[in-house]
């Protein structure tokens, strides 16, 4: 059938072909660099979030040494300043939010972050320095809302690691 066929025709046959084979790989690497360009975004969006996350670690960390150093010596923090820091702690910017956006584990995680800040403050407010016996069970009351507050974020931490290892 090829023998029959003028010269003309076999070159055209043969660009044809070769313009077929060149789309179909220049389609098969457009579809290849989406693919890793879609895991390279959701890796950076994972790494944001363990980002976000280090600075809600941090700030809690700042807090709860403040706490004990103000219950150990009073003198040491205004009762006003370990509020900035619970306050600090309990509130997530729009920023913070936009990087957990898509994520329901995280937002819902930092919806309990807050209400257990709201109730940390809430607890500190309500000790008065000095009072014997007072300290001791508020103190424990706040670390347990602190270790709640760490677990939610170790939580957080865990799911962003989670995506990580999974797109790395």
């Amino acid at each position: 059938m090829f023998s029959r066929m003028s010269i003309g025709a076999r070159i055209l046959g043969a660009f044809g072909a070769l313009i077929v084979i060149l789309t179909g790989i220049g389609a098969s690497g457009y579809l290849g660099v989406s693919s890793v360009a879609g895991s390279f975004d959701e890796y950076r969006a994972a790494a944001r979030e363990t980002l976000e996350l280090s600075d809600y670690t941090n700030d809690l960390i700042d807090m709860r040494l403040a706490v004990d150093d103000y219950f150990r010596e009073p003198g040491s923090f205004a009762p006003a300043e370990i509020v900035a820091k619970i306050e600090d702690v309990g509130t997530i910017d729009a920023d913070g939010y936009a990087k957990f956006e898509g994520n329901d584990l995280a937002t819902t995680e930092l919806a309990t972050l807050i209400e257990t800040a709201k109730a940390y403050q809430s607890v500190f407010e309500n000790v008065v320095p000095g009072q014997a016996g007072a300290i001791s069970p508020a103190v424990a009351q706040l670390d347990d809302l602190a270790d709640q507050m760490s677990g939610n974020l170790k939580t957080m931490f865990e799911h962003a690691k989670d995506r990580q290892n999974t797109l790395g």
